[in-house]
């Protein structure tokens, strides 16, 4: 089975993925659901990428490395291709789909 680090990559990659867990926010949810999925990690191992991301490793980190300094007037911050655009006030995540011209959850990062 995949792990943690497997999983956030797909999480970011994978619009089908990325649906399956929209609007899932408590870590046991997300381990259980990620086993379903072919995942295999344990909450610890969940709450860890959680928290390096607010410290800012999380290989969804690679993502954060590259978003701008600059926050919007609408509050988000967006990456350098403006494909993911993060709310640091509400932890909510989006990525934008190009399929179908716009916006979508793709989760909540808990800060």
């Amino acid at each position: 089975m995949k792990g943690i680090q497997e999983f956030l990559k797909d999480l970011k990659t994978n619009e089908e993925l990325a649906k399956k867990f929209k609007g899932v926010e408590e870590a046991e949810d997300i381990v259980k659901l990620a086993k379903g999925n072919g995942y295999e990690f344990t909450e610890d191992d969940y709450m860890d990428a959680q928290m390096d991301s607010v410290s800012g490793g999380f290989d969804i980190g690679s993502l954060f490395k590259t978003v701008k300094d600059v926050v919007n007037d609408d509050g988000w911050r967006y990456t350098e291709d403006n494909n993911i655009a993060f709310n640091k006030e509400t932890g909510r995540l989006c990525a934008y789909n190009n399929a179908k011209n716009g916006w979508e959850d793709i989760g909540t990062i808990k800060l």
